[in-house]
């Protein structure tokens, strides 16, 4: 399972938005859609990881929800 990293400031509730180069990797290299699980991880005063399933995406960025 591929994982991303995102600042604490990319989470909105259930929501987490993923932003800059990684949106390029996901979608053209990686090649995945909607309903695909990733992993994220968040770096922030303590360490978070969630399994999140892609919602939405386009060119400027890739909206996940959270399910784990």
């Amino acid at each position: 399972m591929q994982k991303f990293f995102v600042k604490d400031n990319q989470i909105d509730g259930e929501i987490i938005e993923i932003l800059g180069e990684d949106v390029n990797h996901i979608i053209n290299v990686l090649r995945l859609k909607k309903e695909d699980e990733i992993q994220i991880c968040v770096v922030e005063d303590i360490i978070q990881n969630y399994i999140v399933k892609i919602v939405k995406y386009d060119k400027e960025k890739v909206t996940c929800k959270i399910i784990r």
